[in-house]
Order: structure tokens, then C-alpha cells, then sequence
């Protein structure tokens, strides 16, 4: 019993000295079930009626509040920081922006010294800040807020050329081939013939570019066998014959005077035997304004079996050779080539030279027209220009390599000269220089005429033509034009 009594007391004593601990306070003690177990509470200094030693200073606080306290007071003085003499940080940022884009443009218009410019520039941009931060000396506390400004001179800077990369990389690399509408087959023989036409290596090894020169008498001989009738005598004879072979014949003209009729004329003659006036060979027609039409191509290959069958040149074989030319042959040997944007226009081009190596028998190559995404599409000038006389060189190029004639239509412009307007063909004088010969198809009355404007080895002269149901024909007065009142 006095045992038992001892121990109770004892464990009073021990539980009133607890109690009196700064750190720990008892709330209850439940007694519930069993007297032996007691729950203890720790009260938190968020309430702030206790604290814990491990985590106080002595204010009443945790470390995390401190923590959170201070970087308050750190941001609100950043902030008033930045509103101080905001304006003027905004004016140097937009001051570095706008020298990014000076240097990525102007020195780049000079050549490609975009990149280098801005490489420049970020150097000495570095070089100065390195420079101003080494130095800790006195003076350069009455300048302190000079070099902030300069900070955000920079960062307009940096911004401004982080930019200008994106357009520097998106002008720069090539579009996906369903950008062109093309296939990926088709896109893979176009970049091997490009890059195959870029070589300069020959067949046998060596490098080099010349192969050779020809004699004047050689040109002249190749140049008198090859030519192509129009299908009209008079036209023929301001032309010295034909569209002559080894050259770019550009014909261009009014809407409805007949340029395309020209161009599918043209693509058939090309297939009649030499002693008729043609070549012997297929045709390419390139087709970008979507106006070749089928049975208008029928109806000149039916002129011709009729032309090829009237006429008196006929040979011993002559028989079977128009049994094999049939009009349903004719369009056989007519290659198309649907052409939706300017991009598969330049694509076709460099493609050109591939395919014409893998059909000889390709005599006659017709664009129709070389103008139509040209006048619509592009507001770069100067981009324009050089893709023109690039396309113009590999034409010039393919037209003598492969021994054909290469024949461009052109649409109709105006020209304001000397106080007048005249007849002129579009693209302007530089794209004037791009083509051998030129025609310039124009309505007089009632009539058509063609008119050589151009020829390096011909006078300028017209001639009246019509436009009949078999094609391109002598003037006649059945075909005139007929005026709606």
C-alpha cells in the first residue's frame, strides 16, 4: 500500500516538472480505456502561443517566414527599382532592338555579312561589359545609372538578333516538297538534277569547264538545217524560215490574239518530218496559266495529216509515214506539265535538262506562259529579277546542249515613252535581253499581224496570220475579228 503510494507521487512529481518545460505544454490527459496513456499536444508557434527551439530565433518566427519575409522586401525593391526612370529604360531597350535590325539589314544588303555583323556586335557589346564590370573604382558611381541604361541597350540588342536569326533560318532553308505540290519522288530527281547540272566535272574525269570551240561555219550549218514552221508561209518568211532551233523565241501579245494557239501549233509542227518543216521529234508543253486544251490539239494534229497529205512534196515512203502520223500520235508525243505556283515553275525548269537527256527525241520545248505567277506573286523585284535570268540561262543552255527550240509566251504590257504609250511584253526591259528572238503578236483593225521585234540575224518586219479551226494559217478574210456592237 505505501508502496503503490510512493510510486503515484513520484509520477506526479515528474509530470508537474514536465509541464513547467518552455517547449512543451500538456492540454489533457485522457483518460479513456486506460489511465497509463496520456496524449500529448505540441502547440506551434503559428499560433503563436509556443516555439520550437530547433526552428526560433527568439521573435516569435519560423526560418521559412524569415525566408518568405525577406525575399518580399527583396522583390518590392526591385520592382521600385525598375519603376525608376522607367521610360527611359524602354527607350534604350527599344534604341538596342532597332541596331539589331540595322545590322542584320543594312550591312547584309551588301552581301551576306548579316551573321558577321552580328557576331560583331555581340562582341564589343561583351568587351565593353566585361571592361565596365572589372573595374570597381569610385568614379564610376556618379555613372552607375549610364550603365544600367546600357544594360538594356543590350538586352534590346540580344532580343533584336535572337530574331532576326529566325528569319535568317527561315529564308534560308528549303521547303517541305508538299509546300510545291509535288511528290517526294519527284522533289529527289529534281535536287539530282540540279545538283548534276551544277558540276563542272566531265564524263571522263577531268575538271575542266571549256570542251572545245566550234567554228562559225559549224554554227551556221546547224542553225540553217533546223528550223520549224509556224504552219503560215508569211510568218515563216520574216523569220527566215521558222523558229529556228538552238535559240529562246519569246511571243507575246494582247489577250485572245492567239499566243497559246501558237504554242500548241508550234508543239505539233514539231512532230511532222523535216521535208514538211518540222523536226521529227516530241514536244514539251509546260503549262502554267491551265489554258492548253486537248481538242484544240486534236484539231491542229487532224490540220496537219490533212496538210502532210495535200501536199506535193510527197516521197516514195511518204505513204507510210503519214500512216504512222495519225492525230491520235500527235498527242502521243505531246508531253504536259501542269504547273500551280511559281516554286514548281522554277523546279520544272531545273528539272528540264534531266528529262530532255532521257528523251532525245524531245525537239520542242513551249512555256506557257513564262509570266503568270510572276506578275502576281511577288513583291521582292530584285528576287524576281534574279530568278528570271537564272531561269533564262538553263533555258538558253537546254536549247543548245540538246539542239531544240525553246519557245516562251509572254502576256501584253504598256509602255509610257516619249509622252506616248506603246506595245511592249511584261517582266520589263531586263527580261527583254533573256530571249534570242522576239514576236509581238498585235491586232491591226480587223486583223492579226505577228511582228519580229527582235533578232540578231533578221530585220524586223509583219505579217498578217489567222487563227482557223486547223490552226495557224495565212491571213484570210473568213477569220477576221468580228466587232460585237
Amino acid at each position: 500500500m505505501v508502496l503503490a503510494f510512493g510510486i503515484r507521487a513520484a509520477f506526479f512529481y515528474g509530470w508537474t516538472r514536465c509541464a513547467k518545460l518552455p517547449f512543451m505544454q500538456v492540454n489533457e490527459l485522457s483518460l479513456l480505456g486506460n489511465r497509463r496513456r496520456l496524449d500529448w499536444s505540441l502547440k506551434s508557434r503559428a499560433d503563436g502561443t509556443g516555439f520550437d527551439p530547433l526552428t526560433d530565433s527568439g521573435d516569435g518566427r519560423t526560418r521559412l517566414l524569415k525566408t518568405i519575409k525577406s525575399l518580399q522586401g527583396r522583390l518590392d525593391a526591385r520592382i521600385k527599382e525598375l519603376k525608376k526612370d522607367l521610360p527611359k529604360k524602354f527607350l534604350f531597350f527599344l534604341v538596342g532592338f532597332y541596331c539589331a535590325t540595322a545590322f542584320a539589314t543594312v550591312i547584309g544588303q551588301t552581301g551576306d555579312w548579316d551573321i558577321l555583323s552580328a557576331g560583331v556586335a555581340v562582341a564589343m557589346v561583351e568587351g565593353i561589359g566585361a571592361l565596365t564590370y572589372k573595374l570597381s573604382l569610385s568614379s564610376f558611381n556618379g555613372i552607375r545609372s549610364l550603365l544600367v541604361m546600357f544594360n538594356y541597350w543590350k538586352a534590346g540588342l540580344t532580343l533584336g538578333l535572337f530574331l532576326d536569326s529566325f528569319n535568317f533560318a527561315d529564308s534560308h532553308v528549303a521547303k517541305d516538297p508538299t509546300d510545291l505540290n509535288i511528290s517526294d519522288t519527284e522533289a529527289l530527281e529534281i535536287l539530282k538534277a540540279v545538283s548534276h547540272s551544277s558540276r563542272l566535272d566531265t564524263a571522263d574525269g577531268d575538271h575542266a569547264i571549256l570542251n572545245g570551240a566550234q567554228t562559225a561555219w559549224e554554227m551556221l550549218s546547224e542553225e540553217s538545217l533546223n528550223r520549224v514552221t509556224t504552219s503560215s508561209t508569211d510568218i515563216d518568211n520574216i523569220l527566215g524560215g521558222g523558229i529556228c532551233c538552238r535559240e529562246v523565241t519569246e511571243i507575246g501579245g494582247v489577250p485572245g490574239i492567239g499566243k497559246t494557239q501558237f504554242g500548241i501549233q508550234l508543239a505539233v509542227n514539231a512532230q511532222m518530218p523535216l521535208h514538211y518543216g518540222g523536226l521529227g521529234g516530241k514536244a514539251v508543253y509546260v503549262d502554267t496559266e491551265g489554258s492548253f486544251m486537248v481538242e484544240r490539239a486534236l484539231q491542229m494534229a487532224e490540220g496537219c495529216v490533212d496538210f502532210m497529205k495535200d501536199s506535193c512534196l510527197r516521197q516514195r515512203n511518204g505513204q507510210s509515214v503519214n500512216e504512222k502520223l495519225t492525230p491520235e500520235n500527235f498527242l502521243a508525243n505531246i508531253y504536259h506539265f501542269r504547273i500551280c505556283s511559281y516554286t514548281e515553275q522554277v523546279a520544272m525548269i531545273n528539272y528540264l535538262e534531266k528529262f530532255v537527256s532521257e528523251h532525245k527525241d524531245v525537239k520542242m520545248v513551249v512555256i506557257d506562259s513564262i509570266t503568270f505567277y510572276f506578275r502576281q506573286d511577288f513583291e521582292d523585284m530584285a528576287l524576281r529579277t534574279r530568278i528570271l535570268g537564272s531561269m533564262a540561262l538553263k533555258l538558253m543552255k537546254l536549247a543548245q546542249k540538246f539542239n531544240l527550240a525553246v519557245v516562251l509566251l509572254n502576256q501584253a504590257a504598256t509602255k509610257f515613252s516619249e509622252g506616248s504609250c506603246q506595245l511592249t511584253l511584261a517582266l520589263g526591259d531586263s527580261w527583254s535581253h533573256a530571249s534570242t528572238n522576239r514576236i509581238i503578236l498585235y491586232w491591226n483593225g480587223d486583223e492579226r499581224y505577228a511582228h519580229l521585234d527582235k533578232s540578231p540575224s533578221l530585220p524586223s518586219a509583219s505579217a498578217p496570220y489567222s487563227v482557223t479551226t486547223k490552226g495557224i494559217r495565212n491571213s484570210s478574210t473568213n477569220y477576221k475579228r468580228i466587232k460585237l456592237m
